[in-house]
């Protein structure tokens, strides 16, 4: 009992950290110190230019070729929790008999989660504050190249998928752009699996003497902004609260329970399953971040894919994010608690 004591305060203290810097967001949102427009600017500089200059710098510091080869399982997670998650939203969806304009929204909303702009400080906190991640040096490098390898799998998903599901019927600019599902982050990432992999490459790139170091510390530096930049853009764009909401309290219940109980429960069965079977090699911080990978409330890009391709869902989708935002920091710490405690 012990054990899950001191879980349960290491995990609610890297979850506060980030809800904290989230709540800095609001604030700076709330008292006109950032307006929508300049959240807007700080919100494309994450995702243009921070964003991939972090994943960059850690997956070509930790990712290589035996790494892709062992932790195989990673991406194939992602398209494993992607179609559960379909699966089970859709089935809730029958059940709860969601309204006719937001069927598939709520499909799509019970799957594709917040997989990059949660997960990476929520790692970061937690590998600064849990004794067995702190002591070991790399270890939020180490998350880091383990949710950009979980990214390259569910970003082309998100943007395929999903984009479909939240396109209205009747839309008539439905077609997904190239850079949609090629965006920043992933050619980021792309460019940090290219350096890792190519021992020339690396050469290059890492370590005091290489060529092209001045870029690899570069990249590292601005990426170093990445963190805290995005949770507070994502406190900034909750900071008013839910917005009119059409849907049947049913539907918000049913999406929550799907999105952040049933999906994240159903991945932590399937971690402990192939790392008890030696499926794939036992280790604690891949197993809390793929449980976190599911556990996480739904992609912002989902309310930016209904302002593009269907308004008529716009506000109910901004109102289910904000209260899955909301119920999701104590769930998040139930759930990093319960996998620590099986398999840390």
């Amino acid at each position: 009992m012990s054990e899950m004591l001191q879980l349960g305060i290491f995990s609610s203290k890297a979850v506060l950290t980030v809800l904290l810097m989230a709540v800095a967001g609001a604030a700076l949102v709330r008292f006109k110190f950032l307006k929508d427009e300049s959240l807007g600017v700080l919100s494309q500089c994450v995702f243009a230019i921070m964003l991939p200059c972090l994943l960059f710098s850690k997956v070509a510091e930790k990712i290589d070729l035996n790494v892709l080869l062992r932790y195989w399982l990673v991406p194939a997670s992602a398209v494993l929790f992607v179609f559960s998650g379909l699966l089970f939203g859709y089935i809730a969806a029958k059940l709860l008999r969601h309204p006719p304009h937001f069927f598939k929204a709520g499909v799509a909303a019970s799957s594709f989660g917040n997989i990059s702009f949660i997960p990476i400080p929520l790692i970061a906190a937690m590998t600064a504050i849990f004794p067995a991640f702190s002591s070991t040096p790399g270890s939020a490098a180490q998350g880091i190249a383990y949710i950009s390898l979980y990214l390259m799998v569910y970003s082309p998903m998100l943007w395929s998928i999903g984009f479909r599901l939240l396109s209205a019927e009747d839309s008539t600019n439905g077609r997904i752009r190239f850079l949609d599902i090629v965006n920043p982050p992933l050619i980021g990432m792309a460019c940090g699996i290219l350096v890792g992999t190519i021992p020339a490459m690396k050469w290059l790139f890492i370590g005091q003497g290489a060529l092209l170091s001045p870029l690899f510390n570069a990249a590292e530096t601005v990426g170093t902004a990445a963190i805290p930049c995005a949770i507070i853009v994502l406190g900034g764009k909750l900071a008013y609260g839910p917005t009119h909401c059409a849907l049947p309290l049913r539907s918000i219940i049913g999406i929550s329970l799907v999105k952040l109980v049933i999906l994240p429960g159903f991945a932590l069965g399937c971690v402990w399953s192939v790392m008890k079977y030696g499926i794939i090699p036992k280790d604690p911080l891949l197993a809390v971040i793929l449980v976190v990978e599911a556990a996480v409330p739904q992609a912002t890009n989902l309310s930016i894919m209904c302002s593009l391709r269907n308004k008529a869902i716009e506000k109910d989708m901004a109102c289910l994010l904000f209260w899955n935002y909301l119920a999701s920091a104590p769930i998040l710490a139930a759930f990093i608690v319960l996998t620590l405690w099986l398999l840390g």
